[in-house]
């Protein structure tokens, strides 16, 4: 009874092995093609190289800035190609004088480039590498041998995605001396600092009103607080100090996530 029983037990395993063997053999290389066009279809959207016979889907695309906190602080038309924005013209209202207002465009030949979005398009273009690395006779012996593959895949697909979800936002200082800040024409007022960056299916600006802060020998107690609790909201600029006192964002949706197929999900 024991040696039938461990015949059987023997038997299942052997059945159960080979079902796993022909998994790896049959199926897997179909998901991974099927993973490829997917990849393949989003790099047509990105500035990143991409295969021998597919049309980039880049084309240039233009919206309307609309208010996300219901203030008319900044109106605006901005028109995005890939990873940049290629054109815009802005009408800003200045904090200090509600009546007084800001002109400023962006020009074609000096562009806003979103590093982000690049990044993005980076990390898709190291997970569809990975796929495609894979030879389609290669032959996958173990289970682990798939999982290392996806779990490649998937780190870059994440990474990708957190790229457009997390943004990074520049110090006042970073942002003062960008060479983006040189896209505008004609410059901005010293008192104004723009930024730009997509989160989810959002491109946003996200506006910085400056004004001097009045140094004194003896600086009270009040406004050394302020400044230990918010450094970031400081600018120095040689013995000059600016203080953040209003920002955006205002908002263009990008994308109508409904009808968009993306690898980022």
């Amino acid at each position: 009874m024991v040696e039938m029983a461990e015949d059987s037990d023997e038997e299942e395993r052997l059945s159960l092995e080979d079902e796993f063997q022909w998994l790896l053999r049959e199926e897997v290389h179909p998901v991974l093609q099927q993973l490829q066009q997917l990849l393949k279809e989003n790099t047509r959207r990105f500035n990143i190289p991409i295969s021998v016979g597919m049309a980039k889907l880049i084309k240039p695309e233009t919206f309307v800035l609309s208010s996300s906190n219901g203030a008319d602080y900044a109106k605006g038309v901005v028109t995005l190609v890939a990873d940049n924005i290629c054109r815009a013209e802005l009408t800003l209202r200045l904090h200090r004088n509600a009546n007084q207002v800001a002109k400023t465009a962006i020009r074609e030949d000096i562009p806003w480039k979103l590093q982000q979005v690049q990044d993005a398009g980076n990390h898709l273009y190291s997970a569809l590498d990975a796929v495609c690395r894979m030879d389609i006779d290669y032959e996958f012996r173990t289970g682990s041998e798939v999982t290392k593959l996806m779990d490649e895949v998937m780190n870059q697909l994440k990474k990708g995605r957190h790229q457009l979800l997390n943004p990074i936002h520049p110090t006042l200082h970073d942002l003062y001396y960008s060479k983006c800040s040189k896209a505008f024409n004609p410059p901005l007022p010293n008192e104004i600092l723009i930024d730009f960056y997509v989160q989810g299916n959002k491109l946003n600006m996200c506006t910085y009103f400056l004004h001097p802060v009045h140094i004194t020998k003896t600086p009270s107690k009040h406004a050394a607080v302020s400044a230990e609790k918010n450094p970031a909201n400081l600018l120095e600029l040689g013995s000059l100090k600016y203080e953040v006192k209003m920002t955006g964002p205002e908002v263009w949706p990008i994308l109508n996530s409904t009808n968009k197929r993306s690898a980022f999900g």
